[in-house]
């Protein structure tokens, strides 16, 4: 890695869309390898719990990442000649981070005496709270932010296969399902470790660290609020069913859209690339970074329509071939969810792509915040009567509204600056 490197070229782009494309693939292939493996061993009901934990760990990984996979991300593209500047970033994000663990450890107290579908499962909560602590330490926005991605690419693709030979070597019945939660925590250390031992590597760490904690969590604030806004039609779900309905009923919910989000995570390399790459132009060239935001929104969107139409079609096989026989009635829950990775993808184009690298931060928060109140209002309105399939209309009918608000406001502040002067402002 080299902070006074030039800037990458196509090629390097392309190695960097690769490699990550790489290490997303086995990071979410080998998990619905897991699921297959332990949804069969425990079917829907077993599962169900432990897509609870899951749910939990993910506001644990939330709450300490604090919306830094974007926005120091994008400092540390914007700043990737500076080498102390970098150190300065590295300081603070991870100081912020220890300080973010702290906090979660108490609210994870709280959830074990007050919710009750996990009132229970003490070990199985705990094991949730250590993998989405783990998780939140990554330092792959950093390689992102530079654009250097490969090692960490190859340390995450590594780690996975442990976890995965961990759980089929290991998990045997219910009991054991913390040491599912455990050996995902597990793969999740490994290239925080390596991660950090390479920044440490070419970034020295200023002496002055702990100043630079108040400026990181001013940085990552909107993002936070962002990510935290998104949680609430993401991770909220299941525990949102999961106060309504059985657990054999949040197992087949969450197969269905665990499948959904796994191809949805397709367009994920993608789109973190080329938001490093337009963080970047956005503050030296606004006619190309104009250009490159129309071309990634159409690469986006029908990339998105495609995994939308092969998820809907091929439903009922990778039903079958990924969760088993036990599941079938996760079919039409997976057929409506199957309109997320072409609604997801559009939303990227026009708002992670236009919005975020101009510093549109505050724009884009109310949208997906409103999205979020309108999740959890229908959620609680559908799932009482519908169960399951009404939380997959809630979701995809707020995922709806995030794609037409980011394509009105990036149609509004000229992303295609031609047809915006023959409709008139």
């Amino acid at each position: 890695m080299n902070s006074t490197s030039p800037v990458k070229t196509r090629t390097s782009i392309l190695g960097n869309v690769v490699y990550l494309y790489g290490a997303q693939i086995v990071i979410y292939a080998l998990p619905i390898v897991i699921i297959r493996f332990v949804s069969t061993m425990m079917g829907p009901s077993g599962w169900g719990m432990i897509a609870l934990a899951q749910a939990v760990g993910q506001y644990v990984n939330m709450l300490i990442e604090y919306g830094f996979g974007l926005s120091a991300m994008r400092e540390v593209a914007r700043n990737r000649d500076n080498p102390a500047v970098l150190g300065g970033i590295v300081a603070g994000v991870t100081g912020a981070k220890v300080i973010l663990t702290a906090v979660a450890v108490p609210a994870v107290f709280a959830l074990q005496f007050f919710y009750t579908p996990l009132a229970h499962h003490e070990s199985l909560l705990w094991a949730a709270f250590v993998w989405g602590a783990i998780q939140g330490f990554s330092f792959m926005w950093f390689f992102q932010g530079m654009e250097t991605v490969k090692s960490m690419a190859v340390w995450e693709m590594s780690s996975r296969v442990v976890a995965a030979a961990g759980v089929l070597l290991f998990v045997r019945n219910t009991g054991d399902a913390p040491l599912v939660l455990l050996f995902q925590a597990l793969a999740a250390l490994i290239p925080v470790v390596a991660g950090y031992l390479m920044v440490r590597r070419h970034i020295t760490i200023p002496a002055a660290w702990a100043s630079h904690i108040i400026p990181s969590f001013r940085m990552g604030w909107s993002m936070f609020i962002y990510f935290g806004s998104v949680s609430l039609y993401t991770s909220a779900n299941s525990l949102i069913l999961g106060l309504y309905a059985t657990p054999a009923q949040v197992g087949l919910y969450s197969g269905a859209e665990r499948l959904v989000r796994a191809v949805q995570n397709l367009l994920s390399p993608l789109a973190k690339v080329f938001f490093a790459r337009q963080s970047n132009l956005a503050s030296k060239s606004h006619e190309e970074f104009v250009h490159m935001a129309q071309k990634l929104l159409v690469i986006m969107a029908g990339a998105g329509l495609c995994l939308t139409l092969g998820t809907m079609i091929g439903a009922p096989l990778w039903i079958k071939m990924l969760l088993g026989s036990g599941f079938s009635d996760s079919l039409p829950m997976m057929r409506v969810l199957s309109l997320l990775p072409f609604l997801i993808a559009t939303g990227i184009g026009f708002g992670n792509q236009w919005l975020l690298p101009r510093g549109n931060d505050k724009l884009f928060n109310r949208v997906v915040l409103v999205a979020g109140a309108l999740n959890i209002l229908l959620a609680v309105l559908f799932v009482r009567r519908y169960s399951g399939m009404g939380m997959c209309i809630a979701v995809v009918l707020a995922e709806s509204f995030i794609a037409v608000a980011f394509a009105v406001i990036a149609f509004r502040t000229g992303l295609f600056p031609k047809a915006l002067e023959r409709f008139g402002r």
